[in-house]
């Protein structure tokens, strides 16, 4: 019986969904394809800073509540005379993951915000940056040395 109840739910989403994209393919035809298309774009980006709010205090609960599960933390006891300078290297190598994490996921969801296609705005092709790529190459390179020769 809930095997069937499911398949029975899947069937009314898709039936939900073929009739909303229908109702947006009319609604283009009317209101016009561009106008649509800019109204899509910024809904989308906002639903993508909501998104990236809600992801963000998520993980950042997550990382709280389990605090006591991860190495070095609560009942854990280390099993050898290294792993507490183990327990340790993974603490600072979490701590500069999870700065890189955040920033990371704000600039991923914060520029299609920032940059969605408005009336009267023209993208500029930006092809090359040497100097970009040294510093995305250059920071990673000294924070993995200073990690591991910790």
């Amino acid at each position: 019986m809930t095997g069937l109840l499911i398949i029975g739910i899947i069937v009314l989403i898709a039936i939900i969904l073929i009739q909303v994209s229908k109702v947006t393919d009319l609604a283009s035809r009317i209101r016009g394809v561009e106008d649509v298309e800019n109204r899509s774009t910024k809904v989308q980006s906002v639903w993508l800073v909501v998104f990236m709010v809600a992801f963000l205090v998520l993980c950042i609960w997550s990382s709280w509540y389990y605090k006591n599960e991860m190495l070095g933390y609560g009942p854990h006891i280390s099993a050898s005379e290294h792993g507490s300078s183990t327990d340790s290297l993974f603490n600072i190598t979490l701590f500069f993951t999870g700065i890189v994490f955040v920033l990371t996921h704000i600039a991923l969801f914060w520029f299609p915000y920032k940059y969605r296609k408005e009336p009267g705005r023209k993208a500029v092709f930006f092809s090359h940056s040497n100097t970009l790529e040294a510093i995305w190459t250059i920071v990673p390179v000294i924070v993995m040395v200073i990690l591991v020769t910790k």
